[in-house]
């Protein structure tokens, strides 16, 4: 499980990750038949959580940044009906 929050690739997208990565992560043989277990793991102790609407797709939500991102936002554009 460790490996996963210690890749680079992992860190630099803050959090995201494949399955894709998973299988290149784990590619070592001691883990090859492990995957299915592990992420269920990771889900379980909330280590991770799927991404709605995306399949296969997982965020570790503690290797977000610590502070919200800036995002435009036009309070014009909304209308209460």
């Amino acid at each position: 499980v460790y490996k996963v929050l210690d890749c680079d690739r992992v860190k630099q997208n803050l959090g995201q990750f494949t399955t894709a990565d998973l299988d290149d992560i784990w590619s070592s043989p001691d883990y090859a038949h492990l995957h299915p277990e592990l992420l269920q793991l990771m889900k379980e102790f909330k280590v991770c959580y799927e991404i709605p609407r995306r399949a296969g797709h997982y965020i570790a939500p503690h290797l977000l940044t610590p502070t919200s991102p800036d995002y435009p936002w036009d309070s014009n554009a909304l209308t209460l009906r």
